[in-house]
């Protein structure tokens, strides 16, 4: 089933490197060498509820306005 907005792609410049210290920090425990090969910084994560996510860490500008109509502006990592 589709969502109500697409799916979101992130810019070639918006991925985050492998050896970026976040990327370091989110595969601190996988196996070493992970964030020293490929263009992107994979990751895989469990819940405690026992889902899972994976995909590739980016770094975007979000944008919330409030109730007052006032913009937020402030920077984000996401998978």
């Amino acid at each position: 089933m589709e969502g109500a907005n697409a799916l979101y792609k992130p810019r070639r410049g918006n991925i985050v490197p492998p050896k970026d210290s976040f990327c370091t920090e989110v595969q601190r425990n996988h196996k070493a060498g992970d964030c020293e090969t490929g263009q992107q910084c994979d990751y895989e994560i469990e819940y405690a509820d026992h889902s899972s996510s994976m995909g590739v860490l980016a770094r975007d500008e979000q944008h919330l306005m409030s109730t007052n109509r006032s913009l937020t502006k402030f920077k984000a990592v996401f998978g």
